[in-house]
């Protein structure tokens, strides 16, 4: 599974959809959403800065969405060894059957994006779009 900012409206769109669709609340705003997306994507904790380049969102926008993400307890946070002012940010264990439930509907939505695509042509898209990306921050 894989995630890329460009997908993230479209993931938000579709997730707010399902849970209409099954009569189900959805607590969560647009970031919120893409934060735990690419901690989904993680295989360690992060911190906000890592977030802010993985998502391409200001550290404002990450802070205001990590507070909404803790208050709600989709995340927990811990302070990095050696460095006070760093957080490490992980998925909580509170909110375990919600972030499966999220992330199987992230997972039927890529499969819906990348039906009849081979994977020959997704590794080329992400190339270009990682050559687009590294030209657009040099400009």
């Amino acid at each position: 599974m894989t995630y890329d900012p460009l997908f993230g409206d479209w993931v938000c769109r579709y997730i707010k959809r399902s849970y209409a669709r099954l009569g189900l609340p959805l607590d969560l705003i647009p970031n919120e959403i893409k934060i735990l997306f690419a901690l989904f994507m993680q295989s360690a904790p992060v911190n906000s800065k890592t977030l802010c380049n993985v998502l391409s969102m200001s550290p404002a926008l990450v802070s205001r969405a990590l507070d909404g993400l803790l208050t709600k307890n989709y995340v927990a946070i811990s302070p990095m060894a050696g460095d006070r002012r760093s957080h490490h940010i992980r998925l909580s264990d509170a909110r375990k059957d919600d972030l499966e439930h999220l992330k199987g509907l992230y997972e039927e939505c890529a499969a819906q994006l990348t039906r009849d695509i081979t994977q020959s042509d997704m590794d080329a898209f992400f190339r270009v779009l990682a050559e687009l990306r590294a030209k657009a921050e040099a400009l």
